[in-house]
């Protein structure tokens, strides 16, 4: 091993905190952090190569070669590459399950990276990463690298933009490494039928109707759910809870705030209507002061139901990662 894994880990916190100081006081990227250890220790052997290539070529060839290229004597730089691109996607995209990956087929995920990593950016983009991450983060994070661990080493000035470009490409096989760990882990999920947004919808409206008296009294049954039209369904408390629960979600995962995402949610939802925001603001506070307003003319919904499509939407919308 030519670049120790605390190593790996205490160099990319120290540029976190340079190149994006925010993203370092998260509380999400504090519990990503600290399982690092134990999940860069199961990827090791693929990024030290120790896996799929010859104590030789590691030891001989590969230096030779990185340094006719990019005039970089530095061995740890290539192991160091790939580390930040999987500690970068983890970073960027902080998954559920992501603690699962101890069941995954590693031959497999040895098999998918080794067979995709040559042109990274472009697998990538067959996973949609680019089109859930906030680009602007992945850039920071990249040129932090560069700048701080790749520029420095170049001893040929000639070098200089082959070194980047081989560097920045190694940047991205070890963020796509990340990407097809989480793609392993998420597969069985993926492989059961999901339910559309429509579907959960008025599964979420069907239990709600199930467990109220007072509807059963009026002879609104659950059943009656099936027969109404996807405009009828849309216009329930249940449609504004899942909805708010999705744009939550897509925010998020762009790095937003909070407090960010659900002042942005409604501005757009005032043009309904608006009151008191609460003061305590949180995504469940929110929701209800949104439900409250917009069927304040309707029965009003117990806790118990709302919190019970809240949770729901959640997984649902989580698990797309």
């Amino acid at each position: 091993m030519k670049y120790p894994i605390q190593s790996a880990i205490d160099d990319f916190d120290s540029m976190v905190r340079l190149v994006a100081p925010r993203v370092a006081q998260k509380p999400q990227y504090l519990a990503v952090k600290s399982g690092w250890q134990e999940y860069l220790m199961f990827l090791e052997p693929l990024v030290s190569g120790r896996h799929h290539f010859s104590a030789e070529a590691k030891d001989k060839f590969w230096p030779e070669a990185q340094r006719t290229l990019t005039s970089i004597k530095d061995e740890q730089v290539a192991e160091k590459a790939l580390y930040f691109g999987v500690m970068s996607m983890s970073t960027l995209v902080v998954a559920k399950r992501r603690n699962e990956y101890r069941m995954i087929d590693f031959d497999e995920l040895s098999q998918l990276w080794f067979s995709q990593s040559l042109y990274p950016i472009e697998s990538l983009r067959g996973y949609g990463f680019f089109d859930v991450v906030n680009l602007n983060g992945v850039d920071a994070l990249l040129q932090g690298f560069l700048r701080l661990h790749v520029q420095p080493l170049v001893q040929s000035p000639d070098k200089m933009s082959d070194a980047l470009s081989h560097f920045e490409t190694q940047f991205f096989s070890g963020i796509l490494l990340g990407q097809i760990v989480l793609y392993l882990i998420l597969r069985p999920h993926y492989s059961k039928h999901r339910p559309s947004k429509m579907q959960l919808i008025r599964k979420l409206l069907k239990a709600r109707l199930s467990s109220d008296p007072t509807a059963t009294l009026a002879g609104v049954t659950p059943d009656l759910v099936d027969e109404q039209s996807d405009q009828d369904v849309l216009g329930t408390p249940e449609a504004t809870a899942v909805t708010i629960v999705e744009s939550y979600i897509q925010m998020r995962r762009l790095g937003l705030l909070e407090s960010q995402i659900l002042a942005r949610i409604e501005n757009h939802r005032s043009m309904i209507g608006a009151g008191a925001m609460p003061s305590a603001l949180t995504l469940r506070a929110y929701i209800r002061y949104r439900v409250s307003l917009e069927y304040a003319n309707r029965a009003p919904v117990s806790d118990a139901s709302l919190d019970y499509s809240i949770r729901e939407a959640l997984d649902h919308f989580e698990t797309e990662e």
